[in-house]
């Protein structure tokens, strides 16, 4: 397939504004959210394999999630170099390159009896694959919209809701009747078609620009730029602990099922979907993304210290219900509140800087979060104690 890519030459050119809007640009949002769909739903699933892994490897949860969390720090570390590279014009061949690493990682891990097995397959492999494919496609839909760009991006995003429901439906109904290896695969098998459609759809609007720097470290003198990045970064550390424990904590600490378990997992995803969009809408229409932001990462802070009151199963719908959206709106927001920082002519770059930042807060999140979610159990007893 020949390449769509503009030519390096087109650099001179005067840059049109973004269409905010039309077939293609829409089509763009189409495949962002595929991309999302394989990236995030994928990882956001990890409920999936945490507590089969800890049964399986007879592991503590601590080491299972560095395997999750591995994932999502390489996804914001590789983000670094790939959004860079569409700047200079190869998003396509990241592309090919980052889905190919995926697939590899998805099917191996169906085949990985051990943990340095799964760490590779699972944590590097895939987290690889994810890292080339979803900084340059965040950068690419940006260039296509102006006053629609954060309701846009955020419809891209609920990608990661709807994988994050279709791949534990698929666990649930699946596991039981074919095992846990063959249902990988068949997850491989539809993040394959995915790519297929979105190499098919994807499109860049602006010339390649093949000078300039890998990082502008120039962007760390202004002090707006250096408190958004410091806030993001403390916002990511704490947004997924939901996402990885709570099916293994009703599991294992409510004694609810398995059908249960997958149940809470995907509600936790669906809720992420409203929790990406409204914020949105109240951002672009309304309130502006910051003024929504700090509202919505408060109550996600104030669901967090809540977990130690969860003591039933009812009590856990209830709190995944909130902790989910609130954490999602708040991350969302966030989100939204870089646009204004970075220039249109130098998206991808831009957000390389910002998975830069937060890649650590990813890597060491989840593992931290075993630690609160044992000091949740601690309260928990003390509270049933009295």
């Amino acid at each position: 397939m020949a390449s769509i890519e503009a030519p390096a030459t087109a650099d001179a050119n005067p840059v049109e504004l973004p269409p905010d809007g039309g077939l293609w640009a829409w089509l763009q949002i189409v495949a962002g959210h595929l991309i999302v769909f394989n990236t995030w739903g994928y990882i956001i699933s990890f409920g999936i394999f945490q507590p089969y892994y800890m049964q399986m490897l007879n592991l503590e949860a601590s080491a299972v999630s560095w395997i999750g969390s591995i994932q999502t720090f390489l996804l914001f570390l590789i983000g670094t170099f790939s959004g860079r590279a569409f700047d200079a014009g190869y998003y396509r061949t990241f592309l090919i390159v980052g889905f190919l690493m995926q697939l590899v990682g998805i099917f191996t891990t169906s085949v990985s009896t051990t943990y340095w097995q799964l760490f590779l397959a699972q944590g590097l492999c895939q987290g690889l694959g994810c890292g080339l494919v979803f900084a340059p496609t965040i950068a690419n839909m940006s260039t296509y919209f102006s006053k629609k760009r954060v309701l846009a991006l955020s419809a891209a995003a609920c990608g990661g809701g709807t994988g994050g429901v279709i791949f534990p439906l698929i666990a649930q109904q699946l596991i039981p009747k074919i095992g846990f290896r063959w249902t990988v695969r068949v997850m491989g098998f539809v993040v394959l078609a995915s790519s297929i459609i979105i190499v098919s759809l994807v499109r860049t609007r602006l010339p390649a620009r093949k000078a300039g720097p890998l990082v502008d470290w120039s962007a760390f003198k202004e002090l707006t730029y250096v408190l958004f990045a410091i806030s993001m970064f403390i916002t990511l550390w704490a947004t997924y602990f939901a996402y990885y424990y709570a099916r293994a904590y009703s599991i294992d600490q409510l004694g609810g099922s398995q059908s249960t378990s997958f149940n809470m997992l995907m509600i936790i995803n669906a809720i992420g979907i409203p929790g990406r969009l409204v914020p949105a809408f109240l951002a672009d229409r309304y309130f502006g993304a910051v003024n929504v932001f700090i509202p919505t990462i408060l109550s996600a802070a104030v669901c967090i210290f809540a977990w130690a009151g969860v003591g039933s199963i009812t009590g856990d719908y209830v709190w995944v219900r909130c902790s989910t959206y609130w954490a999602t709106a708040g991350w969302k927001a966030g989100c939204g509140g870089q646009w204004k920082l970075y220039r249109s002519t130098d998206l991808g770059r831009s957000l390389s800087r910002r998975w830069g930042n937060v890649s650590n807060s990813r890597e060491v999140g989840e593992p931290t979060g075993d630690c609160e979610e044992q000091g949740a159990i601690d309260d928990i007893s003390r509270i049933k104690a009295t």
